[in-house]
């Protein structure tokens, strides 16, 4: 498509969360308190030292959104699934996901569902479990889950807002404004879980909210 095709093509799919340059056009994001309009670009270099070798490693982007983290995966020879259940009913992630990874020729498989829902035959090499905890009802339940999808020897990077002491959310007094934030635990609860659920802790990635990497043990 030509670039007037491809601009009326981003606006279309419009409002977009995650920042891309395709062709010289960029979509547009919203701002966020951590990292305004380029988001997640800052998010994404703080972590990418952390990443394992990916060539021909099945990875798992979990709140994959728009997909910029599966993208990224994908360039580096990942074997990648994305998985959004698109909470936000303002625009579809997924459709705008695929719609990327056309443009950039890369193969990418999205499905818009809740990763609690995913039956895999085969354990995931590198799992990215960014921003979606706290946005469960359940997310005691997740934990698990996640550990199930790994294989052993298996990473995952888990990044998230945090608290000083973990409270609930309800319709009443929302967190950070958003209805879909149901449950923001301490930086301690985040690691229990892990440790817990079959994980041991490599390293705390320094960044503006909690982020930990983990091995499947």
């Amino acid at each position: 498509m030509n670039r007037e095709q491809l601009e009326k093509r981003i606006e279309d799919l419009s409002p977009w969360f995650h920042y891309f340059e395709i062709d010289e056009v960029v979509t547009k994001t919203k701002s966020i308190a951590t990292e305004p309009l380029r988001y997640p670009e800052k998010l994404f270099k703080a972590q990418i030292d952390y990443w394992p070798y990916l060539m021909n490693k099945r990875c798992l982007d979990i709140g994959c959104n728009a997909g910029f983290f599966s993208v990224e995966m994908a360039k580096q020879g990942g074997v990648v699934r994305g998985v959004d259940i698109c909470q936000d009913n303002n625009y579809d992630a997924i459709k705008q996901a695929k719609f990327v990874a056309k443009c950039l020729s890369l193969d990418i498989e999205y499905l818009k569902t809740d990763f609690m829902n995913l039956i895999e035959s085969q354990f995931y090499d590198f799992v990215l479990f960014l921003g979606v905890y706290y946005h469960l009802k359940q997310p005691d339940f997740a934990w698990l889950k996640l550990s199930s999808l790994i294989k052993k020897g298996g990473h995952v990077i888990v990044e998230g807002a945090t608290a000083k002491k973990s409270r609930r959310y309800d319709d009443e007094e929302l967190y950070d404004g958003d209805p879909t934030n149901y449950f923001v635990g301490t930086p301690e609860y985040i690691l229990d879980s892990l440790t817990t659920n079959g994980f041991a802790i490599e390293e705390i990635i320094p960044y503006s909210r909690f982020m930990v990497k983990a091995i499947k043990r």
